[in-house]
Formats: structure tokens, C-alpha cells, sequence
């Protein structure tokens, strides 16, 4: 990169500046010319989009295919063979010597063969630009004048009033308001496809969720609420940038930039302004070119002159001066280089690796350490489950999903209640808009895992949300890096004489879920107590799981007998019971494929 493309971009960074966290709602909307609750008019709103345009990037100037293609074929050492071939159509001209013209048609095939190659390479993967109109959401719902409607998010102005729900892109960015999710202590459960009235926005419950991994790198869903927690505009809790997913809940949020002036706007011109510096390969090529290009010419000239004055003609002198020229040519160094770097790039591409450049390629030979994110770079953070341990045995599933009972007959007693808590304890849900009838193409809103697990179980046990209906959620916790489990309470419809109204069901790390059970569930059905047998057999099987590189999830529950059917649960106070004596039901591996 230059120093006159750094001192572009530092300038674009110095533009990406957010004041609108730190002041109060009524700073805000007077600042914004809107209000918290009724949004901009219909009116207002036209004018607005008149007068900024669209909530899109702005493309930038794209070089013309023809001169992509003229930089590739005169590029570097293609010069040298050009002269090479405009120097044997020359000799073929006078002479008429049919090997002349062989050689020129052969360094005219060559050096437009390797050029369209290079050409067609460069055109396929170098638009990075164009990925980031991807980002941008088709539709999206904003308040207008008080009335809830769906529009383009293309016509999102800043002052609108934004709906965003889970499993949805933010369209733009914007200062979060208000949040919606269903309560923790509360049987109400909002399902993803609605849209509350702005009078149930606000309530005190489990706030949105986001995933701002496109914007500072963190893989970790991170809570929006109305409070900014924090002065820098990155790190503030009710901020929410265009481009990223709403992984949790839902929320308003008042639009405070659109387009080019959002955060992820100004990434895109940074990266679309940024020049790349010759690789190692280009330089020793341009350098060998020169010298080549110097030896040829001083031995050239230096032969016509012995030839002129030995007694020949002047275009004897020039043809014996051409041959010596084309001579020192090495024509087949640009298709040999070209080949070699075409296998390698066919390599990469089948290994879902896509190169910008083939000259990049031989720099990453010379590199020694490679420093970069993991999921959604090396992998392609789409969790599969790959195997199920239930019962106290180990099951390859992901092959096997056809016929699940057949493989889990042995232990069907405990995988019913494994199957369960897969079931049960998650928050991902199917986007209703989604009718993809290949289970594992449809749009799904939760974090990896989780939804990994939900396409498992719909494949395996049928519609996971009608099972559901089946056991209402009156409690829950959300999973947290800081206890690493979540669970949730559920309703028994039919509890019968056993007095079971509630129980519960837990899954998170294995250490600290096994840490709280203190029996579990055999291949019969029967439950026993954890033992050293158990523990040993236990560990085992996690670091036998671990070391295949897989995620590996303990699962778990518990039936509540001590509680009548009408009791309220509240886990932000006293929860009223202890997170001991569990049943360990199993653990469940999945990996993100490469």
C-alpha cells in the first residue's frame, strides 16, 4: 500500500465518528428530527431519501474488461515476448521463412492464452466490493407516523424508527431504543415471524442479541439494550451496525446513518480504495525482464554490426540482429510460470479457497506463519452434528440420519430423553419465511450451535416446533461465557400421579454440567448414581470427541415434584431450588466443516 493509499484511509477512519450512544432519547430525536415511539411521516420520509438518496453503497469506479485485459496481456514479461513476436512477423515479412511465422504465431497464442487466464482469474475474484451488497437486507419493517409497514431497506432514511427481529441483518445503522423478548418468569413466548405493537416494546425481559463478528471480529453474540455501557461507539451496548445479524430477540432502533455513512459503509471504501503493492514474484519477473531485455538488445545490436560489416546487406544485418534478439528470449518461461501457478490455484479452489491473484500464490509459499480468525475464515461456521453419545454409547449420526431409530434402538429408553433436551434446551428457531424444504438449507435464527442442533433433531424426529407447543417455557437462562450452560423450565402437561408439573433441562460444557449431576441415565432407562466408573468412562469419551476437533456439548435434566402447577418461577432472585443432583443424559459432538 502507498503512503498516499495510507493516508486515504486513515482519513476515511477519522470520518467514522458516533456521538448519537451518548445522548439521552430526547437529545437524540430532537437531534434526528423523529420521535421514539411514532417514527418520521410517510412525508418527511420521502423527502429525507430526495434529499440523501438510497440506504445502498455507493460502487466504485470500476476499470473497463478491455483495459483489465490489455494490463494483463502487456504486463511484465509479455512485453518482452510481444517484441519477440513483432520482431519474427517482421523477419517472416521479408524473408518469408515459414519457421519465422511459427515462432510467432506460437508467442502471439502463448502470451494471449496466459493473458485471458490471468484475466478471467483477476475478473472472478477481485470485485470484493461486490460482497458487500449481500449484506444488505431486502425488506425490513420501520414505523412511520405510528403505523408499523414493511418497506425496501433500500428506503430507509436516517430518523426511521427500525424494527429489527431475530435471524434478520440490522439495515442500517442505528441507536436501539427498545427491546422485545419473551420474559424469563413469563409462559409467553413471541415467535420470530411477529411484530409487536409499540405498546409491548420496552418490557424488562431478555434483551436482542447481535453478531458484530463483520464489524470488530468478536464471535460471540453480544446484548444490545437502551443503555450505551460504554463511551466508544463499538463497545456500546445500544448501538447496533448495519450488516450484522440479530442472532436473539428483537428490538426498535432509531436509524442514525445509512449507506456510505455507516461503519461498515466506510469499510467498504477502504477496501475498495486499497492498491496492492507488487508481490515477490512480480518484482524478480519485472527485474529479469530488464536484464534480459538489456542483453538482448546490446547482443542484437551488437551482431548487426559484426554482420553490417562483414560485407552484409543492411536487411541481412537486421534479420541476423532479430534472430540473436528472439533468441535470447525465453519463450516458455511465462507458460511454465503460468501453468504451475494455475495447478496450485486449482488446488486451493478445492479446498474452498478462491485466489485474487495467481502472482499472490508463490508469496504464500514463502510464508512461515499465517495468523487469522478460525470460524468463518478457515471454516465456514455451519455446525453439524456428528456424533451422539447416549446411553453410555458413542453414535456416528451424521450419515446415519435416515434411520435414527434403528441406530439408537439399543438405548431408546434414554434417547427419548436425550432427544428431549436437544429439543427443548434451545433458543434457535426456524425465520417462518423460510419454506426450504432441504432442512439444512433453511434459514435458521440462533447461534451455531444451537442451530446445528435444531437441523438435527427436525431431520431425525420431525417439526421441532410442534413439540414444543407440546411443553410450554415458563423460565429459562440464556447461555453465558461465564457459567457456560444454559437451561431451561418447562411445563409437564400430563404429570399424572408422579407430581411432576415442571422439570428442567441443561446442556453446556461437559465439565461443568457432569459437576452437577449426580446420576445418569443408562442404555435401559434406568438411572444410577455417578460412581469413579462412570466418571472414568466419562472422561473418556470427551477427550476421545476433543482430540477429533469437535464442539462438545453435556446435556442434562431434572423433574421438579416440590413445585404446584400454578408456581411462578423467578431465576433473577431466589430460584428456589439448587443446580444439584442431575440426570447426565449424554453428550452431543458436532463439528464446523472446513
Amino acid at each position: 500500500m502507498t503512503r498516499k493509499d495510507q493516508d486515504t484511509n486513515l482519513e476515511l477512519a477519522k470520518n467514522v465518528k458516533i456521538t448519537e450512544h451518548l445522548l439521552s432519547l430526547e437529545e437524540l430525536c430532537a437531534k434526528l428530527g423523529t420521535h421514539h415511539e411514532n417514527g418520521i411521516s410517510e412525508t418527511e420520509a420521502k423527502a429525507r431519501l430526495a434529499q440523501n438518496g438510497p440506504n445502498a453503497f455507493t460502487p466504485p469506479k470500476q476499470t473497463p474488461y478491455w483495459l483489465i485485459f490489455v494490463e494483463e496481456i502487456t504486463a511484465g514479461f509479455a512485453l518482452l515476448l510481444w517484441a519477440a513476436a513483432i520482431g519474427s512477423y517482421i523477419s517472416y515479412g521479408i524473408e518469408f521463412v515459414p519457421q519465422d511465422m511459427s515462432v510467432a504465431v506460437v508467442l502471439t497464442v502463448v502470451v494471449l492464452g496466459t493473458g485471458t487466464f490471468s484475466f478471467y482469474q483477476r475478473v472472478r475474484s477481485s470485485d470484493v466490493f461486490s460482497s458487500f451488497k449481500n449484506m444488505i437486507p431486502p425488506q425490513t419493517y420501520v414505523v412511520r407516523g405510528g403505523q408499523k409497514m414493511l418497506i425496501p431497506a433500500q428506503d430507509i432514511v436516517v430518523g426511521d424508527l427500525v424494527y429489527c427481529r431475530s435471524g434478520e441483518r440490522v439495515p442500517a445503522d442505528m441507536r436501539i431504543v427498545r427491546y422485545v423478548r419473551s420474559c424469563s418468569n413469563s409462559t409467553e413466548h413471541m415467535a420470530v415471524s411477529s411484530v409487536p405493537k409499540t405498546s409491548r416494546i420496552g418490557q424488562e425481559c431478555e434483551g436482542m442479541k447481535v453478531d458484530n463478528s463483520s464489524i470488530t471480529g468478536e464471535s460471540d453474540p453480544l446484548s444490545r439494550s437502551p443503555d450505551a455501557g460504554h463511551n466508544a461507539p463499538l463497545e456500546a451496548k445500544n448501538l447496533a451496525f448495519f450488516s450484522t445479524n440479530c442472532v436473539d430477540g428483537s428490538g426498535f432502533g432509531i436509524a442514525i446513518a445509512t449507506g456510505d455513512n455507516t461503519v461498515i459503509g466506510n469499510i467498504a471504501k477502504l477496501v475498495s480504495n486499497i492498491k496492492n503493492d507488487q508481490t515477490p514474484i512480480e518484482k524478480e519477473v519485472n527485474r529479469f525482464v530488464k536484464i534480459i531485455t538489456v542483453i538482448a538488445v546490446l547482443t542484437g545490436l551488437t551482431f548487426f554490426g559484426i554482420a553490417f560489416g562483414f560485407g552484409g546487406t543492411f536487411f541481412q544485418a537486421f534479420l541476423f540482429m532479430i534472430g540473436i534478439t528472439v533468441g535470447n528470449v525465453p519463450e516458455g518461461l511465462l507458460p511454465a510460470m503460468t501453468v504451475s501457478l494455475t495447478m496450485t490455484a486449482k488446488r486451493l479452489a478445492s479446498k474452498h479457497c478462491v485466489v485474487k491473484q495467481p502472482q499472490s500464490i508463490e508469496t504464500l509459499g514463502a510464508t512461515s506463519v499465517i495468523c487469522t480468525d478460525k470460524t468463518g475464515t478457515l471454516t465456514q461456521n455451519r455446525m453439524t452434528v456428528e456424533w451422539c453419545h447416549v446411553g453410555g454409547q458413542l453414535f456416528p449420526v451424521q450419515h446415519a440420519r435416515d434411520d435414527i431409530d434403528g441406530q439408537m434402538a439399543p438405548v431408546a429408553d434414554s434417547w427419548a430423553a436425550y432427544a428431549r433436551c436437544c429439543r427443548l434446551c434451545s433458543r434457535a428457531e426456524w425465520v417462518d419465511t423460510d419454506d426450504n424444504p432441504d432442512i439444512m438449507k433453511r434459514q435458521c435464527a440462533g447461534d451455531a450451535s444451537e442451530t446445528a442442533i435444531l437441523r438435527f433433531m427436525e431431520s431425525v424426529t420431525g417439526p421441532v416446533v410442534e413439540y414444543r407447543a407440546q411443553y410450554p417455557k415458563v423460565a429459562e437462562r440464556p447461555f453465558s461465557s461465564s457459567y457456560k450452560y444454559q437451561f431451561s423450565i418447562h411445563r409437564n402437561p400430563s404429570p399424572g400421579q408422579s407430581g411432576v408439573n415442571f422439570f428442567l433441562v441443561m446442556k453446556g460444557a461437559p465439565e461443568r454440567v457432569v459437576a452437577m449431576c449426580g446420576a445418569y441415565l443408562t442404555g435401559n432407562g434406568q438411572v444410577e448414581r455417578v460412581d469413579p466408573v462412570f466418571m472414568e468412562r466419562f472422561e473418556e469419551t470427551y477427550r476421545e470427541l476433543g482430540s477429533m476437533g469437535l464442539r462438545v456439548l453435556a446435556l442434562c435434566d431434572r423433574e421438579f415434584t416440590q413445585f404446584p402447577a400454578n408456581h411462578t418461577f423467578n431465576l433473577d432472585d431466589e430460584m428456589g431450588f439448587e443446580l444439584t443432583d442431575m440426570r447426565f443424559l449424554g453428550l452431543i459432538a458436532m463439528i464446523d466443516p472446513p
